[in-house]
């Protein structure tokens, strides 16, 4: 599987042009998206971190980025659970979580390394 991976945009949106477009927007958010996440796991803000990685999760839909989406997706679907449950979790599952949170940030600088190996 590639880092980035165009066709799949094209088949959302139509066309390669609009797929690189959109791309192109994607990878000029990730340092942003980068800074929050950190930001967020730090302080345990789970309400925030969920919201962020909600928010990126739709956009890594569009992106053709197969492998951060996939990383993307199983963080916010752990951070749900954290969110919704009404007791408070052990240090297992905030490691867990970090370690989702770590994984998603070297998927994110080795989407951003191949765009500039490959798309620049």
């Amino acid at each position: 599987m590639k880092w980035i991976d165009l066709s799949l945009g094209e088949k959302t949106f139509g066309d390669i042009k609009t797929a690189r477009s959109m791309l192109d927007m994607f990878i000029e958010s990730l340092p942003a998206a980068e800074k929050q996440l950190r930001e967020h796991y730090q302080t345990q803000n789970w309400r925030q971190l969920h919201d962020q990685v909600h928010s990126f999760h739709g956009a890594c839909c569009y992106a053709s980025s197969p492998i951060l989406l996939a990383s993307v997706k199983q963080l916010n679907a752990s951070l749900q659970i954290i969110t919704q449950a009404t007791t408070d979790y052990s240090d297992d599952i905030h490691k867990s979580i970090g370690d989702q949170v770590n994984l998603v940030i070297d998927h994110i600088q080795h989407t951003s390394a191949y765009y500039k190996d490959n798309f620049s």
